[in-house]
């Protein structure tokens, strides 16, 4: 009909109008001829929007279709059927195949999809349900982990360490739960992704074997607990105080104060002293006094400091005696418990009070010394050593200059 109606204008536009009446009806009739244009574009709009239409509608009724048809495959799979051919059927029958060059016909295309309810309503409605989900999970999983760290006073048996390790397990386990069932709320099965994680898994083990290993001793140290953070503990080598302590690896603050970070392996495969999990611990000194001295003298001179002593315990008391006769003094074994907090502040306090006190009492504390014996033949040697100090009555310095 439009090519009837375009001849038709060609035609009256050939035509040679010579009179004004001509002229008239030659105008009449280019208005008729476009007003039935407009009229059979019109038509042909209303008619390509209903076609559209009418194919949104035939695709929500294939995807309603598609799905049942999936339920019926997996139900198949399941007792042993072959199904990948009609899972590639389906793949092939799936999608929107749209003219982006057609502005008008991708525009109705795009809002019939988002308007249909197995197109745009449906995933509008899947994409609320994951982040009502992932979100609930979340708010959920600090809820719990703060009720879980505020009701773990009630175990006091367990560690700081471990306290914090299931607060954190809590709380990132109810996240990671969130985000799968947000995951399925899309419509996105599980499965693969799960045999996906699985391969890799392997593969990662078998990269990762040590990291792996301190995890493993890192929950030995949690489950066992030899020492918790804020203990001061000696591993490996290193002296300190314990920072923080993971499934990986522990921290510790030297009396440096430097931070050594050791690998749990390091920590759980050595011997491990902790010098504070005790709330009483012994001070041992070895003090040594000279053979010319009394020995009753200089125990009840430590006795004395030690019950004198305020950050000395009376239960249980001090113990003092004689531990050593050495070669070249008498060792005096004192041995004293104070809190553990106030430890080092007795030990030093203690030991400058000794060398005081000692000195009040004229006890000589020896410094090592060697003697040496020179024989008669070594002595009458021309030349030598031994009789340059058999000769001289001088020090060693002066008979051996530097």
């Amino acid at each position: 009909e439009v090519a009837k109606v375009q001849e038709q204008i060609g035609t009256i536009s050939n035509k040679v109008v010579t009179d004004e009446q001509e002229q008239k009806k030659t105008e009449q009739g280019l208005e008729k001829a476009k007003e039935n244009i407009e009229e059979a574009v019109d038509v042909k709009a209303e008619v390509k929007k209903q076609v559209l239409v009418n194919m949104t509608r035939l695709r929500d009724e294939r995807t309603a279709l598609s799905d049942r048809f999936e339920v019926v495959l997996q139900e198949l799979e399941l007792k042993g059927g072959d199904v990948e051919s009609y899972k590639k059927y389906i793949d092939a029958i799936s999608g929107i195949k749209v003219d982006v060059s057609d502005t008008e016909g991708t525009w109705i295309t795009i809002v019939g999809w988002l308007q249909s309810k197995e197109g745009g309503l449906r995933w509008a409605n899947n994409i609320g349900k994951c982040i009502g989900i992932v979100t609930g999970f979340s708010i959920l999983s600090v809820i719990l982990g703060t009720i879980l760290e505020k009701s773990l006073w009630m175990f006091p048996n367990i560690s700081v360490m471990l306290g914090q390790f299931l607060v954190t397990l809590t709380r990132q386990g109810l996240f990671v739960v969130g985000i799968i069932l947000g995951i399925t709320a899309l419509e996105i099965s599980i499965g693969p992704l799960m045999a996906m994680i699985g391969a890799a898994g392997f593969v990662v083990a078998f990269a990762f074997q040590n990291t792996l290993g301190n995890f493993a001793n890192g929950l030995m140290i949690l489950v066992y607990k030899p020492f918790d953070v804020g203990d001061q503990i000696e591993v490996a080598g290193v002296n300190g105080i314990v920072k923080d302590v993971n499934l990986v690896c522990t921290t510790i603050n030297t009396l440096e104060n430097k931070i050594v970070i050791l690998p749990n392996n390091s920590v759980w495969g050595n011997v491990i002293t902790n010098e504070t999990s005790s709330p009483v611990r012994a001070m041992f000194l070895s003090i040594r006094i000279s053979y010319r001295n009394s020995i009753p003298q200089a125990i009840q001179v430590l006795k004395d400091i030690a019950n004198s002593h305020p950050l000395v315990l009376e239960d249980p008391g001090p113990w003092i005696d004689t531990g050593e006769l050495a070669e070249d003094a008498v060792k005096i074994w004192f041995l004293a418990y104070t809190k553990t907090e106030d430890y080092w502040t007795a030990y030093c306090d203690i030991s400058r009070i000794i060398k005081e006190r000692f000195e009040q009492e004229g006890i000589v504390i020896p410094l090592p010394r060697q003697e040496i014996y020179i024989s008669e033949a070594m002595a009458l040697e021309k030349g030598s050593m031994a009789k340059r100090l058999k000769d001289n009555d001088l020090p060693l310095e002066e008979v051996m200059p530097r």
